[in-house]
């Protein structure tokens, strides 16, 4: 007899982080209606085994990080509501890996699900002028995913209702103090299907492409990163879209 599943979507994300690794964060939905919490004094209490694991296939190393999250809901989840998640971890850049996210039920420990597949960590520690991954959250002011001094609440199943505000999230790497530097955002339809990383999915109301473009000086913090906040309102038809975003150095046009 096989084992029940709890089907999920996640997001990898990578972040420069000290001596030469590199940060990474899996941002996790599960939809509600999959996973049986138990109900505690009047509140439905679910708790979440977590793993993220990172191989390279290489040198054999394995880099892992676990975890047991516990969450309340005042009632049952259903169709349509997710229960979003998170887990951070630091690892060895290499283009040489493969990852697994393993989500499982604590209170049914057979009940779970691995996903994975390849995955390179990225690498942030040269001088070039560099981009971390771009991170997809609600339009809150704060949430339970920090960076700095940036808290978020993260979208891992990428999906935006009609004329709702979102936040685009990323970081800029090895801008030099008093450059001035400009930023080009682009949202575009795509077609193609399956699960995709990053932010490359948004579903909206009305139009066809957004463009946004800012020129600004750098306000690095002490690691000497500048973290950019995007809040937009994107009038969008429904579909699948990409995000891109460009930044070039003015003085150098290096991008």
């Amino acid at each position: 007899e096989s084992e029940p599943a709890t089907p999920f979507c996640y997001d990898l994300f990578g972040f420069k982080a000290a001596n030469g690794r590199t940060d990474l964060t899996a941002a996790i939905a599960i939809p509600g209606n999959v996973i049986k919490g138990n109900l505690v004094d009047g509140r439905m209490i679910y708790a979440i085994e977590l793993s993220l694991i990172v191989i390279d296939t290489l040198d054999a190393r394995v880099e892992r990080r676990d975890t047991t999250l516990r969450l309340w809901s005042s009632r049952p989840l259903g169709v349509g509501e997710n229960i979003r998640l998170h887990m951070n971890m630091s690892a060895r850049p290499s283009t040489s890996t493969i990852h697994r996210i393993l989500v499982r039920n604590a209170h049914d420990p057979k009940a779970g699900t691995l996903y994975g597949g390849p995955a390179e960590v990225p690498e942030f520690s040269g001088r070039a002028l560099t981009l971390s991954e771009v991170v997809l959250a609600d339009s809150a002011t704060s949430g339970p995913w920090q960076r700095d001094m940036v808290r978020l609440s993260l979208l891992p199943p990428r999906q935006i209702t009609t004329s709702q505000m979102f936040s685009l999230f990323y970081e800029i790497y090895n801008l030099p103090t008093g450059d001035r530097y400009r930023t080009e955002i682009e949202i575009k339809p795509t077609g193609g299907s399956g699960l995709m990383r990053g932010v490359k999915r948004l579903f909206g109301g009305k139009g066809g492409e957004v463009r946004l473009s800012f020129e600004e000086q750098p306000n690095s913090n002490l690691a000497g990163t500048d973290q950019e906040l995007r809040r937009v309102t994107a009038d969008l038809s429904p579909g699948r879209y990409k995000v891109t975003v460009n930044v070039t150095n003015l003085r150098t046009m290096e991008t």
